[in-house]
């Protein structure tokens, strides 16, 4: 009779159940196989095709964007003529004042013929500029301008001051200096600041407005009596 040691029973033991466990492995790996990852598609593509395709996917983008600039141009109140005139290369017309609809549009266009006096441009790129110098109200009516209407800065400017006429400041007459009197304990030099101020806004000679001042500060019944 065979009598085994502690120590050689637990071997048998450990022996016999790492086999069985190897077994049972062996036998899950044949019914349920493991198959491997399919290849990333990255890595299979041709290193030379990259700059093509996003060549390809450039154009596509710039196709993209270019549809709606057409249908755009097709309903622009500016002629194809101006639509296609570009401002030169390295020119920036900046610091011209907004027209939102609401002030005096000769005043604003007196401002705009200041400001691009100092550029040479030609006509189709003064009319774009123009147009960049709208705002709200203004800029409003500039887009619902009939199509192509627009072939002339003169033109556009033209409907511009028409269309926002009743906003115009009109000029105070020569009538309206002798509405300016002297305040009650108001200084003589502040009463004069007063009238130069407001002959400022008579279009009419400086004689005249001087004559006027003359007048009513010397012998004020002699021109109240006129």
């Amino acid at each position: 009779m065979i009598q085994l040691t502690q120590e050689a029973l637990l071997a048998l033991i450990h022996d016999a159940s790492t086999r069985a466990a190897a077994q049972a492995m062996a036998q899950f790996a044949a019914q349920h196989p493991i198959n491997p990852p399919p290849p990333s598609p990255r890595r299979s593509q041709n290193l030379s095709s990259a700059p093509e395709e996003e060549e390809q996917r450039q154009e596509e983008v710039n196709s993209r964007v270019s549809r709606p600039e057409v249908a755009q141009t097709q309903e622009h109140p500016f002629s194809t003529a101006i639509l296609a005139e570009a401002l030169p290369t390295g020119v920036k017309v900046s610091n011209l004042s907004e027209y939102d609809g609401t002030g005096d549009p000769q005043e604003h266009l007196d401002k705009f013929y200041a400001k691009i006096d100092w550029y040479d441009l030609s006509d189709a790129a003064y009319c774009k500029v123009f147009r960049t110098t709208l705002s709200k109200r203004a800029l409003a009516w500039f887009n619902q301008l009939p199509a192509g209407t627009i072939s002339s800065l003169e033109q556009l400017t033209q409907r511009f001051l028409h269309h926002f006429s009743m906003n115009k400041r009109v000029p105070k007459t020569a009538a309206f200096l002798f509405t300016i009197r002297q305040r009650e304990n108001e200084p003589l030099r502040d009463y004069m600041q007063r009238f130069v101020e407001a002959v400022h806004e008579v279009p009419m000679s400086t004689m005249n407005c001087w004559q006027a001042l003359f007048n009513e500060i010397c012998c004020p019944e002699d021109s109240r009596s006129q």
